[in-house]
């Protein structure tokens, strides 16, 4: 069998409201076992904005982003069965209950204690009770869902939402006889409403009573004759039957009713799939998400497909996706395992697998695919026991087959994996005994060749030395024995035909070597000669540069004394001297720069700080004029003022006098004469008013004069 080219297949069960593949990818040519799939209850939230898909990781181990998901909750005052919700709540409770929303993805125990004290505060509040039974399920807590979802239909009976998501809950919980006497009974109560029978129609859906869900949704598409979901799970009871023509019919004429209804698409994925067109079914099921992006099923049907494309860094994203919007999808965590198996990620998938046999120790199909792992898996396990892991291998297919029937067809299979294993597990043991009997009379010859390879090592050192300090006849002797200890020892061959060369190179080398050595000699003295006569010449002129402190002309000359002359002690100590003066010069070069540097840094500094306080003089000068000329104009509005006022005044005053003497003058003056008295009187009063008037205008008062009362 070829374990390096084993084909992934997939069936496909469809067992909830959406279409929930399962993978089971591995090295086998034969079909592999499939998971059953537990859908999550029905969420009934408005559809949100896509989420933008991720960018494909260049790291397929590396973490998906995190992001805080759940189940969708429901918020006061959407519409509840496309009607406007007409209920008001306490102000304080619906305070609380947006709270206990806006944390309960990421504290979701707080959250439920919250949406309690909103419901305490406002009974009326449905709502809260609800959510709190969307994030127990969501956290695997059955028992208390059902008793959230409960209360919130004792609060609003007709509240279809909870009762739909009860009825699945109840499937969940392994209750279908519960799940279905519950939704009859709602639907004797609320018998127009289209969305429990849809409930009851997916309940049969989930029971594999296809006909009886046929039926459901056919009389209730009669009087509902729009209603998309319904037409969804009608086509979807033809699909079962595999009468794909007949469904993709209906879902083509929801699609006219309802193009954005993503449960449509996923549909249209299945029948895709099942005609074998992968690349079509990964379109439809993109579009699904496009459209509503928390569907922890669709994602997972979509890694499958892409598993099935071995496409195994696009399966392993969805994957994700699909368990951070449900953590308990433990089908979707196997489905990832596979996948990382199938990206040769083995150690990441073999964590995976012992995790899930952790959090969920029924999950047979985990018992199979890490029997698959450690079978297959020969050179990618390096480091680990190869006896171990095939025994792991048996035992986990052993302990999966427990589980199924051994006569049907993944039964034989299994059994002939087991086989296989056990195969390898002997062979693996027969190679281990013949090597063991291979090594045994390895080491018997190696003890042998060992005791002449030590006298060979303790004699090859003493040999190489003699052959390095050219002791040729001794090298001679110990090369020798080494031969007689290792025939083939080429090196030592090698060597006693060198020496030999040696020995007769070596008398012809010494004949010419001294005649070359008295030749030699000769030329050398006359170079020491011509040398010390151009230092003694040289070193004259750089004493004399020296003295004069030239020590650039000096340093050049005592540099070429030591050219003729190496060994000169003089003309070293010179130069150091020399290089001791450059730089003590070049340090004072340096702090006078600084100096210099720093004296013009204050004097910028002062001259900076002088123009700013003659410019702040000058600002102040001219603020202090503005304000002297704007008190002065003040000053002389305030004195026209007060002069209007006292001319106004002493006016007002002269007319109530004369108005008065009048008066008075009209009452004690007989009648006949009071008319033309009181006329004169008038005109007198108007020409003495007039002149005062005069009077104020040529000669204004002073603001500070007092007018005195008559």
């Amino acid at each position: 069998m070829d374990m390096k080219k084993f084909a992934f297949n997939v069936i496909v069960l469809l067992i909830s409201t959406y279409l929930i593949f399962s993978c089971a990818s591995s090295k086998k040519k034969e079909e592999e076992v499939i998971k059953p799939v537990e859908q999550i209850a029905q969420q009934q939230a408005p559809q949100e904005e896509p989420q933008k898909k991720e960018e494909e990781k260049t790291e397929v181990s590396q973490k998906i982003e995190e992001e805080e998901t759940g189940p969708n909750l429901e918020a006061v005052g959407k519409k509840v069965e496309d009607e406007e919700e007409k209920t008001e709540f306490n102000p304080s409770a619906v305070s609380i209950f947006n709270e206990a929303i806006k944390i309960a993805y990421v504290k979701p125990e707080d959250a439920i204690k919250m949406f309690e004290q909103a419901a305490k505060t406002d009974p009326k509040l449905y709502k809260a009770y609800h959510n709190m039974a969307l994030i127990s399920e969501w956290r695997g807590d059955y028992s208390s869902a059902e008793r959230y979802y409960l209360e919130a239909l004792r609060v609003k009976p007709d509240y279809f939402i909870s009762a739909e998501n009860l009825t699945m809950l109840y499937l969940k919980m392994n209750r279908p006889q519960d799940a279905e006497r519950f939704i009859n009974d709602q639907i004797q109560k609320y018998k127009r409403s289209s969305r429990l029978k849809n409930a009851l129609t997916m309940l049969y859906l989930k029971t594999n009573r296809i006909e009886d869900a046929r039926k459901n949704a056919m009389k209730t598409l009669k009087v509902d004759e729009k209603n998309t979901e319904t037409m969804v799970l009608l086509a979807r009871t033809y699909i079962r039957d595999k009468k794909f023509e007949l469904a993709q019919n209906i879902l083509d004429n929801a699609k006219e009713i309802s193009p954005n209804n993503e449960k449509i698409y996923v549909e249209y994925s299945f029948i895709h799939k099942q005609n074998n067109n992968i690349n079509a079914a990964i379109e439809m099921l993109n579009k699904a998400i496009s459209i509503r992006y928390d569907l922890p099923e669709v994602h997972n049907n979509l890694g499958v497909l892409y598993s099935q494309a071995e496409d195994y860094k696009s399966a392993i994203r969805e994957f994700k996706v699909a368990m951070r919007y449900n953590n308990k999808f433990y089908e979707a965590k196997l489905n990832l395992a596979n996948a990382l198996r199938g990206e040769k990620l083995y150690e990441e998938a073999e964590k995976i697998y012992l995790e899930l046999l952790k959090e969920n120790p029924k999950m047979n199909d985990v018992l199979f695919n890490l029997g698959i792992l450690y079978l297959d898996m020969d050179r990618e396990f390096e480091g680990r026991d190869t006896i171990q892991r095939y025994s792991d291998a048996i035992k986990y297919l052993r302990d999966y087959s427990s589980h199924i029937d051994a006569d049907s067809d993944i039964g034989k299979k299994v059994a002939k994996y087991i086989t296989e294993a056990e195969k390898k597990l002997k062979n693996k043991k027969d190679d281990i005994e013949r090597e063991k009997k291979r090594k045994l009379k390895q080491e018997e010859e190696a003890k042998k060749k060992a005791e002449a390879e030590a006298r060979y090592k303790e004699i090859l050192p003493k040999a190489e030395e003699a052959f390095k300090q050219k002791k040729w006849e001794e090298a001679k002797t110990l090369f020798t024995d080494c031969i007689k200890l290792l025939p083939d020892d080429k090196l030592s061959r090698e060597r006693l035909q060198a020496i030999e060369q040696n020995i007769q190179a070596e008398a012809e080398a010494k004949k010419k070597a001294e005649a070359e050595a008295k030749l030699k000699a000769k030329e050398e003295a006359k170079q020491r000669a011509i040398n010390e006569k151009k230092y003694n010449a040289v070193i004259v002129k750089a004493d004399a540069a020296y003295k004069k402190k030239d020590y650039e002309t000096a340093q050049t000359l005592y540099t070429e004394a030591l050219s003729y002359k190496q060994d000169s002690e003089k003309a070293k100590e010179r130069l150091q001297e020399i290089e001791a003066v450059f730089k003590k010069r070049a340090e004072e070069e340096k702090a006078k720069a600084e100096e210099q540097k720093k004296r013009e840094a204050e004097a910028q500094a002062k001259k900076a700080e002088e123009e700013k306080r003659r410019l702040e003089e000058q600002k102040k000068a001219e603020e202090k004029k503005r304000a002297e000329e704007e008190a002065k104009k003040k000053a002389e509005e305030q004195r026209k003022k007060e002069e209007e006022a006292q001319a106004k005044k002493r006016a007002e005053e002269e007319k109530a006098k004369a108005e008065a003497e009048a008066k008075k003058k009209a009452e004690t003056q007989p009648k006949k004469a009071t008319s033309n008295k009181i006329d004169d009187e008038e005109d007198e009063t108007n020409k003495n008013l007039q002149k005062h008037e005069d009077s104020d205008k040529l000669k204004p008062a002073k603001s500070g004069d007092k007018i005195d009362d008559e």
